[in-house]
């Protein structure tokens, strides 16, 4: 649920939803975004860290560390960014397609931020410099980063095109009885 999706459906008369209950929304949202990419991209910072341990170099603890930060930012890009025009121009295609657009678009973003985290401090360089295939590890980072953005995304809109609440309640609630009959 975004916010835009939540102005038009948090009050059950069809009145506009107070200040507090947007902001309260938005940090709902940003908190189940952040909690997914620090666990996903912990997963990542630990496959990295254990290529880098074979070259003698022990970077767990600043992995998680920087996972934790980068899914701080990302979450609250993905809440800003997943209502501009560019990131809904597909919602109207079946969800597969907008889900691999929305992906790459992400992943661009992404990709750029971190080119330009590099740049301002240069803390990959010597690490980039002990790893022996570093295509390998490039592709393996692109590759589980689109399908990081790929679940987020897909459940997302699984959500959006099911209605509020129902694909939690179809994940996590018992099914009724009829539904098991």
């Amino acid at each position: 649920m975004t916010l835009n999706e939540t102005s038009a459906t948090s009050q059950p008369n069809g009145s506009k939803p107070t200040a507090k209950e947007l902001i309260v929304n938005e940090l709902r949202e940003i908190f189940a975004v952040m909690i997914y990419l620090w666990v996903s991209l912990s997963l990542l910072s630990t496959v990295k860290s254990l290529v880098l341990v074979q070259q003698g170099i022990n970077d767990f603890a600043h992995g998680y560390q920087v996972a934790a930060v980068l899914a701080l930012g990302a979450a609250k890009v993905v809440v800003v960014v997943q209502d501009l025009k560019p990131m809904r121009a597909w919602d109207t295609r079946p969800l597969i397609w907008a889900v691999l657009y929305k992906t790459t678009l992400m992943a661009i973003i992404v990709d750029c931020a971190l080119k330009v985290e590099e740049k301002l401090f240069d803390h990959h360089a010597a690490t980039q410099a002990a790893v022996a295939h570093p295509i390998v590890l490039m592709v393996a980072h692109q590759t589980v980063l689109f399908s990081i953005f790929a679940v987020l995304f897909l459940i997302r809109g699984l959500n959006r095109r099911l209605g509020p609440g129902k694909l939690s309640k179809l994940i996590l609630a018992a099914p009724s009885q009829a539904e098991v009959a």
